[in-house]
């Protein structure tokens, strides 16, 4: 909410959903036995965060024609 207080309301809003069977998340979560991925929700961010600092997200929306330049 104080996003859009300084900046104004979104024109357009993105979610990611994860999927919890993914290599990199069963990686993480072999070194915590017993744990499952709905268990520990700060590996699937930490994952998150990997894939977006790699630019693997953006670039994969670019790519797909998902995300175009912003006609105002």
């Amino acid at each position: 909410m104080a996003i859009c207080r300084w900046a104004g309301p979104s024109d357009l809003f993105h979610t990611f959903t994860c999927n919890p069977k993914c290599p990199k998340i069963k990686e993480f979560l072999k070194l915590i036995p017993g744990q499952r991925s709905e268990d520990r929700p700060n590996i699937i961010s930490r994952v998150f965060k990997i894939k977006l600092d790699q630019g693997n997200i953006l670039n994969t929306l670019e790519q797909n024609c998902m995300m175009r330049d912003v006609i105002l």
